[in-house]
């Protein structure tokens, strides 16, 4: 997955890779699976219903998702000012 994460993180993209110890690519342990599974619903509800969960030990991942979608909202305003201009 580096490839992706790479070229959406040069293009200036909010993205965020997770890495886990361990070499199983299917994710067969519970606390693993939990992480990997809850850090996708997490991620999802933050960008789809502006949803942050009130647990305080989050708190650091909704203040890089808060970073990634101000990098959002800046592409999307220099893309705008970007077809606002004449060619």
């Amino acid at each position: 997955m580096w490839a992706p994460y790479i070229g959406l993180r040069n293009l200036n993209k909010p993205v965020e890779l997770m890495l886990f110890n361990g070499t199983e690519h299917i994710t067969t342990n519970p606390a693993v699976r939990l992480g990997s599974q809850g850090g996708s619903i997490d991620w999802f509800r933050f960008w789809l219903q502006d949803y942050e969960d009130p647990n305080p030990a989050k708190a650091e991942q909704y203040k890089r998702w808060h970073g990634l979608k101000k990098m959002q909202a800046e592409n999307e305003r220099k893309s705008a000012n970007a077809q606002d201009r004449p060619n």
